[in-house]
């Protein structure tokens, strides 16, 4: 099994990274950009934020720009139109409040790529991009350079979370004073939604916590360690506080988005909460289970086995599962030499081994 998972990933990341459609929006997708016309549907909800960020961007003039992502199904070629593939990230130099997710519209804009680094050791956003399933980018000098087709339907699944999503982030808004920055804070922390809000990244920035504005595994852990805590209390039965917990993170995974720490963290507790349902000790089976996890994570992406955050993610879960019994001992030291039982048992490190 290990064997066909490992030939089926290669194959896999193979494909996507060495091999591109008939149809594919990418041989189109110049360094140089060029005047294109394209047709597809709105993919991610729609984001306003200012022309320039930084300490400049007090000093610019420009109104501020329109977001979103489209996923191309055809292309005007020769003042004909063929069928095409890709995502394309949509950049609008003014501000456009009337588009939609999962709406069908046709952008006239320039049809670019994502340059490489210029010099050694420059952030690589080419790259990034790749890893995103992003194949260009286009640029609409106008909002009118974009029409309706089609509104988007709301039987989809992607509408439902988008659905859901907007409910909880007005909800987030009730007993809530109307602080924009607040309100913008807790979208970022909870719903992992970004409304736009240039200054709080940059107050972030300054003070080099950027980082937790985007929900990872940790936001996650601390959630269903949360919500394990207080289904315990109420559940006598462990398998049913796990039943509950895995829930949860099913109902958290329709509201938030699905990025990279997000899924991979849903996936490493998913496959412990689904051990927990079980009824089985997960106690000595941890890295078992941590080993499951990580094979489907690099079967659902294996470029990722090459980047920090799996690593970093993996490694550490690791470390808990190998060394949190020794610290256990060193800073709540147990008196069972004689066969008593401990006084007090720490759940801290308890819970955080079923997270």
């Amino acid at each position: 099994l290990l064997l066909a998972v490992f030939f089926l990933s290669g194959a896999w990341l193979a494909v996507r990274s060495q091999c591109v459609a008939p149809d594919s929006i990418v041989p189109y997708a110049r360094a140089e950009p060029q005047l294109a016309r394209v047709r597809g549907t709105v993919q991610t909800p729609v984001i306003v934020a200012p022309a320039q960020r930084g300490e400049m961007a007090r000093y610019n003039y420009e109104t501020p720009v329109t977001f979103t992502s489209l996923a191309v199904d055809s292309l005007l070629v020769d003042g004909r139109w063929r069928p095409a593939s890709g995502l394309l990230l949509v950049k609008i130099m003014q501000t456009d409040d009337r588009l939609r997710l999962l709406d069908r519209v046709e952008m006239v804009g320039w049809l670019a790529g994502f340059e490489p680094p210029g010099n050694p050791g420059e952030f690589d956003y080419q790259q990034l991009m790749q890893r995103r399933g992003v194949d260009g980018r286009l640029t609409l000098r106008k909002r009118g350079n974009w029409r309706l087709i089609a509104h988007g339907t709301t039987s989809s699944v992607a509408a439902l979370r988008y659905k859901l999503s907007d409910a909880a982030a007005n909800a987030l808004r009730l007993g809530m004073e109307n602080d924009p920055q607040a309100l913008s804070l807790c979208n970022l922390l909870l719903l992992g939604r970004d409304t736009g809000d240039a200054e709080l990244h940059e107050h972030f920035r300054d003070v080099g916590l950027a980082h937790i504005l985007a929900i990872s595994g940790a936001h996650l852990a601390i959630l269903l360690g949360l919500v394990w805590l207080l289904a315990r209390l109420v559940i006598a039965r462990p398998s049913l506080a796990t039943l509950v917990v895995l829930i949860v993170l099913g109902l958290y995974l329709l509201v938030v988005p699905w990025k990279t720490p997000v899924i991979r963290a849903a996936i490493m507790a998913g496959v412990f909460c689904l051990a927990g349902i079980s009824g089985r000790r997960i106690k000595g089976h941890g890295i078992d289970l941590l080993a499951l996890a990580a094979l489907l994570v690099l079967l659902w992406r294996p470029a990722g086995l090459f980047t920090a955050g799996f690593q970093l993610s993996f490694g550490v879960v690791l470390a808990l599962l190998l060394f949190a019994d020794r610290l256990e001992q060193i800073v709540w030291p147990r008196r069972d030499a004689m066969g008593v039982a401990p006084l007090y048992e720490p759940w801290q490190l308890t819970a955080l081994r079923y997270v």
